[in-house]
């Protein structure tokens, strides 16, 4: 079985027209691996022409499926609708905003065949190789939603939780406590297949519509705030201390 048969990729997207166009172009380009593969966009009712930009694409790659959500949800809670819809054996979950590389690829898909429970794709995060084996380091880089290509029994067992902490603004890093806590596998790559492609000036460390008030969470919920309360649900209580 090819890992296209095994691998489910969802796009979530929000209000961010020109970095969808660029996303789109580059995983649907002509040299692109996953090029063919099933890819379910997750509109999050749009204004900004993004909803047209995506039924234009659509036209042209019959292989892409768009969902457009009847009202604006919060970022977080489009990874957890995303990872619902999960069928095949292992899941990726991409942003709109991101810079993909798919030289080395292959290093994807001998990860997958091999059977890990995590494939990590990104580790801009590490300082040194040897930390790709430390947990704490894992945890970390896989806060970044796209780092993680996860394998499906790991959405089963941790859905409730993710759904539940949407307002710490990292419900995606349930799925690398849970592999954690229980020693699944987790391979860090080499090279890495996405980098953070926001620009400085449109990055914040809050994120919180001011016009709405969530259970347990304040008008702007501080990124450091939402990571700590996520770092309690490690079992390891030396590992939470240190990280």
């Amino acid at each position: 079985m090819s890992i296209k048969d095994k691998l489910d990729i969802f796009l979530i997207t929000y209000n961010r027209k020109p970095y969808l166009q660029r996303t789109l172009d580059k995983i649907l380009s002509d040299d692109s691996p996953i090029r063919d593969f099933d890819i379910t966009i997750l509109d999050n009712h749009s204004t900004d022409g993004t909803t047209e930009l995506i039924q234009e694409y659509t036209k042209r790659f019959r292989n892409l499926r768009h969902i457009v959500h009847p009202f604006t949800i919060d970022g977080s809670a489009n990874f957890v609708r995303a990872v619902e819809l999960v069928k095949k054996d292992y899941c990726w979950v991409l942003c709109d905003d991101d810079h993909f590389h798919f030289e080395n690829w292959k290093d994807v898909e001998i990860s997958v065949s091999q059977d890990f429970d995590i494939v990590c794709v990104a580790n801009y995060a590490f300082y040194t190789p040897s930390q790709y084996n430390d947990p704490a380091w894992q945890l970390f880089q896989l806060a970044f939603v796209p780092a993680g290509i996860y394998k499906r029994s790991l959405v089963q067992n941790t859905i409730m939780a993710m759904a539940r902490s949407i307002y710490t603004l990292f419900p995606q890093c349930y799925l690398t406590l849970f592999a954690i806590n229980n020693e699944k596998k987790i391979k860090v790559l080499t090279h890495p297949c996405v980098t953070v492609g926001l620009e400085p000036k449109d990055c914040s460390y809050s994120r919180a519509p001011h016009n709405i008030m969530y259970p347990r969470r304040s008008l702007d919920s501080d990124w450091l705030w939402g990571y700590s309360l996520i770092c309690y649900e490690l079992n390891n209580k030396n590992l939470n201390i240190y990280i």
